[in-house]
């Protein structure tokens, strides 16, 4: 069940400006833009890997790119060295204090989605494929945007 808590959420999404060392066009561009791009990547991503004969499973592309989109919704404002820095060396202690920051609006979703989200986060070894494949889609929405940025 989709709540206003998390509507707020995404709402909120809309409205980070993604900042960096570097100018940027006078519009900005938002979190919700950034995992968006994402998206869209991972999409085009995954056909490609189905069309070479790996099994990509949606449902769980589909809650990864949610998952992570909520993690770094609330940790958008972490530069990310600090921020790779951190998850190397406390990233349990991190993640399980997202969940502590999502719990109470993500808490109404059906489907056991906390418990999902909960097992994605401490247990990087599940959905390999559909990880990977969000890996390259960041890595790939992140040059486009540092492109625009750079010079």
């Amino acid at each position: 069940m989709i709540t206003k808590p998390i509507l707020e959420l995404i709402y909120e999404a809309a409205h980070i400006q993604r900042w960096n060392d570097h100018i940027r066009p006078p519009q900005g561009f938002t979190e919700l833009d950034k995992q968006s791009h994402k998206m869209f990547y991972a999409y085009v991503i995954a056909k490609y890997e189905e069309a070479s004969g790996q099994k990509v499973n949606g449902k769980s592309l589909i809650e990864g790119a949610l998952f992570e989109f909520f993690h770094r919704t609330v940790l958008t404002d972490i530069k990310p060295p600090v921020f790779h820095k951190m998850m190397r060396e406390s990233g349990e202690k991190l993640n399980r204090w997202v969940l502590s920051q999502l719990n109470d609006t993500l808490k109404d979703i059906s489907s056991g989605f906390m418990e999902r989200f909960e097992s994605y986060l401490l247990d990087d070894t599940q959905s390999p494929v559909e990880r990977r494949i969000l890996h390259a889609a960041h890595y790939l929405a992140t040059n486009w945007e540092f492109g625009i940025v750079y010079p």
